[in-house]
């Protein structure tokens, strides 16, 4: 359950390419120390055990989640150590995991099915379709799946939230929960980094620390 929003106070920068990526107060153009700063402020106060954020390509290679990417990883490394930062006033805290969050391959086929079924034009369809081009993450990279069964209403809930993201008619939202509860029941993740003794496969994202 999420409790608090903490906004950094950037614009969006919009896609890779686009002229408010120049914008001098998008987070594209924000000076790393400085951004992970916030971040850093935010661990420090907040104190948490865990830290997720998006891989190197920023999941589809959008300039605001590398740069989040970049902060995220810095701040993970940082907050713990009290020689980074000083000027923050706060004690240090060192966050014992970090996670990237992942979307795995065989998802992408099983969205493009479910796209299929709802009458949508799917890339698998044209004769040009490369399934070796396809993006997500290999299956085999992932080490931890969170069942999220209970929760798939509420995500969608907060999707249909993001009105300047998610039209109302878009195909994921059309989906009957039962199919979403079923098909969508994980969340999955890359472990990057762990300060407590874990091995293989985990279902908990605070496996070890609990």
């Amino acid at each position: 359950e999420i409790e608090e929003l903490h906004v950094l106070g950037y614009r969006d920068s919009g896609m890779m390419g686009w002229e408010t990526n120049k914008h001098p107060e998008c987070l594209h153009q924000a000076d790393l120390y400085e951004a992970t700063s916030r971040v850093v402020r935010l661990v420090r106060t907040i104190r948490p055990q865990v830290l997720t954020c998006y891989d190197e390509n920023g999941g589809y290679g959008h300039p605001d989640h590398i740069q989040v990417h970049r902060m995220t990883v810095a701040a993970f490394h940082a907050a713990g150590d009290a020689a980074q930062y000083p000027e923050l006033g706060l004690p240090p805290w060192q966050p014992q995991k970090l996670y990237y969050t992942a979307y795995p391959r065989s998802y992408i086929f099983m969205r493009y099915e479910l796209m299929r079924s709802l009458g949508e034009a799917v890339p698998t369809d044209r004769p040009d379709f490369d399934p070796n081009k396809v993006g997500g993450i290999p299956d085999e990279l992932i080490t931890t799946r969170v069942d999220i069964q209970e929760f798939i209403r509420h995500k969608t809930e907060a999707l249909r939230c993001h009105r300047t993201q998610i039209a109302p008619d878009w195909w994921f939202m059309r989906i009957p929960q039962e199919v979403l509860r079923e098909q969508f029941r994980q969340e999955c993740f890359i472990r990057v980094a762990s300060h407590v003794s874990v091995e293989g496969h985990e279902d908990d994202l605070f496996a070890g620390l609990r």
